[in-house]
């Protein structure tokens, strides 16, 4: 069950790394995350230089 975990959530961050804007990025939301604070701060997290 972790590996089937850890890989849709590198799955996501490909995605959201590849997005080409801001827009494409929110609209990558998942259902299970109702709060748009927490996704943005989730994509400031995997999009920053120090994630890389």
């Amino acid at each position: 069950m972790g590996c089937i975990w850890r890989a849709s959530k590198s799955r996501l961050v490909s995605q959201i790394q590849e997005a080409k804007n801001k827009g494409e990025r929110l609209r990558l939301q998942l259902k299970n995350i109702q709060s748009r604070a927490e996704w943005k701060r989730f994509i400031r997290a995997k999009t920053s230089p120090a994630f890389k």
